[in-house]
């Protein structure tokens, strides 16, 4: 994980889009300008959603991770992987 602080943690994992861009949005209020979202996901898909939502948004992606990491969700389903994302609020 990257030395950066982080103002709002929003965890999609488990879930397919477009849920992490809806769960990114409605959490868009929760920062101001300059502030950092977190974002982690399991879905792969959020390599290519996330960047050009975040832009839409008006979030910088700071960096990107994907972290090997077996998580399991509520509902049983199993992952390899967590996709971690830093946004910072530009606007």
């Amino acid at each position: 994980m990257p030395d950066i602080a982080v103002k709002v943690k929003v965890d999609c994992r488990g879930m397919h889009c477009p849920a992490h861009v809806v769960m990114m949005r409605r959490n868009l209020s929760q920062i101001g300008v300059g502030d950092v979202m977190e974002i982690i996901a399991t879905d792969p898909a959020t390599e290519k959603d996330i960047p050009p939502a975040s832009r839409s948004m008006g979030l910088e992606v700071l960096t990107q991770e994907v972290i090997d990491k077996p998580y399991v969700s509520d509902t049983g389903a199993k992952y390899d992987r967590e996709y971690h994302y830093y946004l910072r609020k530009n606007e």
